[in-house]
């Protein structure tokens, strides 16, 4: 289970990088999308998310998918493994 202070620092920092400001229930809907990750897949979902080109600051379940894909999202999967078949 991820750290509740990691999860919001990372909020925070998120929030900085798009430019949005957070309430306490920002904080919280993001820690009941992630709280159940480890440490090490929120950290991966926050890294590939402030990384990506993206225009919008992603949400709770956007970040959930970066996290159970490695930071590659489903549609990154789905292109792997279509690669791979050929």
């Amino acid at each position: 289970m991820a750290d509740k202070t990691r999860v919001t620092t990372a909020v925070v920092a998120l929030a900085e990088a798009f430019g949005r400001k957070c309430s306490q229930g920002t904080f919280e809907a993001y820690w009941q999308g992630l709280g159940d990750l480890t440490d090490e897949q929120v950290a991966a979902a926050f890294q590939a998310a402030i990384r990506s080109p993206r225009e919008f600051m992603p949400t709770p379940g956007q970040l959930r998918e970066l996290a159970l894909t490695g930071g590659r999202g489903y549609a990154g999967l789905a292109g792997e493994a279509l690669s791979s078949r050929s």
